[in-house]
């Protein structure tokens, strides 16, 4: 109910702050969005370029490999294809395997001028034994034999016709078995070698043979490439490489799937991008270059600006909470501040005009000589002085305000024993009229207990205080008041036995003008002053008020001052001080706002009161 009527009454406020916080909302979350895109499209980009390093390197290999392979095919001599002069070339294969020891096999390949369908003559080369006395010798040099194999013979030629375009002058690849008993494949080479009057045709030339050998990529084309490919590649890239340092990583599976690592150079925090030569080329399949951001991974690099972006977006929204939380409290302060000022003039004009008629009706009625009775005199004059009474408490408590607000009230603080203070300012409100018929207990030690106070402050907090026990008690007429201390502090409990305060209202009954919203407050008579000048005045002097209470229980308000030091108690410092009520407040911001308050209603002006 409460919520439904702060709504209700407030209803603007809630819609300008939607009018706000709906599309703050709707540009947080389009930001959101929008960065976890632009996260998605830089991650992408961050990937596609470690992609195009990658195939950068793949592309040298592929051009390395192949290069060689042409280099080394064209070291055999073609004519002795051409003419099928075997011992002529069973030395040429000597040479070239003495010479290129990456080669692990070696063949040539006859068949009928363009007819490479038909039949097929293959080849193999075998190295001579140094230790056999028979096998042949060119210059001192063991020369090896050209051995022929059915079985290669068909793997190398199916080989050779199951790669799609053989039209070229160029080196050809295949990753196929090279024996028909044998199926483990192996990467194979191809050189053609053309008929030899291709200096005199005008028109395609005819194919008559083929130079072959197979390799393995750990001594092609030579040990320790692919570790100085890497090298020198980074080197060559990383003048003009964005990324920063990079990781490489090239390892070679097996037919069983196992897979055992060429080249590592680093141990990245993220992994590694792989990609493989092109099933089109046809060369070692097994083989996978990988290369990775040496420092971060590919999400954090992808994710830093966004962290960055978000935080910038959070901390923008976070300012504009705070902006539209400081705006929210000022608004409602000054909502307040007109409620306050418009139930202040509403109370302070019903406490005026209630005493005042009060006053003005019994006066009346003594000075038209119609009361002739001496108890009947008796009971106006009494009516008169406790409407009096009533009125100079609220002015007291207005001026008391006025003085608030300008700093102007100045405390002499003396030492004393407050237990007798305490006991005077009770028998001096006993003797009030608000007071008849309540029985008001005093408990005070029988040591003294010695503090600085100010004497007439004091009695002001004191009766206030009373004041408020005796209006709001209901049946039990009935007020304690204890005066007690311990080791750091002395203190004064004002206990009643009335309608209590509710736990939720408990903070706010000391601010200024504010009165809980019980019905059986409400009947009473009051500003809502009267605490919130004890608070003011009891900080003055360097303690607290605090209250206890329990709904239709009672209340007990407590006073807590600072004990004397031992040199105090002593006498070895002045024993009084006067000290300007802004300096001790405790509360100055308060102080301030009440100030503003006052001056807004023109309370001084409506007085002619001049705080002092």
């Amino acid at each position: 109910m409460e919520l439904g009527r702060i709504i209700a009454d407030r209803w603007y406020l809630f819609v300008a702050l939607a009018a706000i916080l709906l599309p703050t909302i709707v540009l947080a979350a389009m930001q959101y969005v929008s960065v976890r895109r632009t996260e998605a499209q830089a991650r992408a980009t961050l990937e596609a370029n470690l992609d195009l390093h990658l195939l950068g390197l793949i592309d040298e290999a592929r051009r390395d490999l192949v290069d060689r392979a042409s280099y080394i095919t064209h070291s055999v001599s073609h004519s002795r294809i051409r003419s099928r002069n075997l011992p002529g070339l069973a030395r040429s294969f000597t040479r070239a395997m003495r010479r290129y020891p990456e080669m692990r096999d070696l063949y040539a390949i006859f068949f009928e001028k363009g007819n490479e369908m038909g039949a097929w003559q293959v080849w193999c080369y075998v190295p001579p034994d140094p230790e056999d006395p028979s096998v042949e010798r060119y210059k001192e040099v063991p020369v090896g034999r050209l051995k022929e194999d059915p079985d290669i013979t068909e793997a190398l030629r199916r080989a050779w016709m199951a790669i799609p375009d053989r039209k070229e002058d160029a080196t050809y690849t295949n990753f196929a078995p090279t024996s028909l008993s044998d199926p483990v494949p192996r990467q194979i080479f191809y050189h053609p070698v053309y008929e030899p009057d291709h200096m005199n045709r005008k028109d395609d030339l005819d194919r008559v043979g083929l130079i072959a050998f197979t390799a393995e990529i750990d001594s092609y084309p030579y040990a320790g490439y692919l570790r100085d490919l890497v090298a020198l590649y980074d080197q060559r890239m990383g003048g003009s490489n964005p990324l920063g340092p990079l990781a490489y990583k090239v390892s070679i599976s097996d037919r069983g799937g196992r897979a055992r690592d060429l080249v590592l150079t680093g141990s990245p925090p993220g992994s590694f991008r792989h990609r493989g030569f092109d099933d089109a080329d046809r060369l070692f399949p097994g083989i996978s270059f990988g290369v990775a951001l040496r420092d971060r991974s590919a999400a954090e690099f992808a994710s830093q600006n966004t962290g960055l972006s978000l935080l910038l977006g959070v901390g923008a929204a976070v300012l504009l909470l705070i902006g539209l939380a400081l705006t929210w409290h000022a608004t409602v302060r000054e909502i307040r501040v007109a409620e306050l000022k418009s139930d202040f003039l509403a109370s302070i004009s019903h406490e005026l005009k209630t005493p005042l008629t009060a006053i003005r009706a019994f006066g009346d009625l003594l000075r038209s000589g119609r009361a002739r009775d001496k108890e009947r005199i008796r009971q106006y004059g009494e009516m008169i002085s406790y409407e009096s009474d009533r009125l100079t408490t609220l002015l007291n408590n207005i001026l008391e305000m006025s003085r608030i607000e300008r700093s102007a009230r100045r405390y002499k603080l003396e030492k004393g024993d407050l237990g007798a203070a305490v006991a005077a300012s009770v028998e001096v409100f006993r003797a009030a009229t608000r007071a008849r018929g309540f029985e008001i207990e005093v408990e005070i030690p029988s040591t003294p207990i010695i503090t600085q106070f100010d004497k007439n402050a004091l009695d002001q907090a004191l009766v206030n205080l009373l004041s408020n026990a005796v209006k709001y008690s209901s049946e039990s007429r009935r007020v304690k008041v204890r005066v007690w201390s311990d080791e750091a502090e002395a203190a004064i409990d004002v206990r009643d036995f009335g309608i209590g305060i509710d736990p939720a209202e408990q903070r706010r009954i000391f601010d200024a003008f504010h009165r809980a919203p019980q019905s059986e407050v409400q009947a009473k008579s009051g500003t809502g002053l009267g605490l919130a000048i004890v608070r003011e005045i009891i900080r003055a002097h360097g303690g607290e008020v605090s209250v206890d209470s329990k709904v239709g229980v009672g209340a007990t308000f407590t006073i807590r001052l600072p004990l004397l030091t031992p040199d105090l108690r002593q006498g070895q410092s002045s024993p009084s001080e006067e000290m300007a009520y802004g300096r001790h407040s405790g509360n100055r911001r308060r102080t301030e706002r009440i100030g503003r308050l006052v001056r807004q209603l023109g309370i001084r002006r409506l007085f002619g009161a001049d705080g002092n």
